[in-house]
């Protein structure tokens, strides 16, 4: 039997921690900065994703504080990355729509 690795194909538009909705985006979000919360770093940002876990019961979310835990979420992914790696972080991207 053989075995053959093949590339996961390129989503046609932005999808996941990408997607153009924070609505959409909101579930990956959410999973990375609970992961994040178990990491052993000292972020200050840590802090604004424990605050946005703390108030989660308390009220729906607008996309202004999924847009603020974005914010967070990649202050210490960067800043984690820098501090384990001792480099840059490799950031997700929006692909551009296309120009017609």
């Amino acid at each position: 039997m053989e075995f053959t690795l093949l590339p996961p194909a390129i989503p046609a538009g932005n999808v996941g921690i990408a997607a153009e909705n924070m609505s959409d985006c909101r579930p990956y979000l959410v999973a990375l900065a609970r992961l994040m919360l178990d990491w052993d770093i000292s972020v200050d940002a840590i802090g604004d994703i424990q605050k946005f876990f703390d108030e989660e019961g308390k009220n729906q979310f607008s996309d202004i504080k999924v847009y603020r835990l974005s914010r967070a979420v990649a202050d210490v992914y960067c800043a984690g990355v820098y501090m384990v790696l001792g480099r840059a972080a490799i950031t997700p991207h929006r692909m551009n729509k296309p120009v017609r």
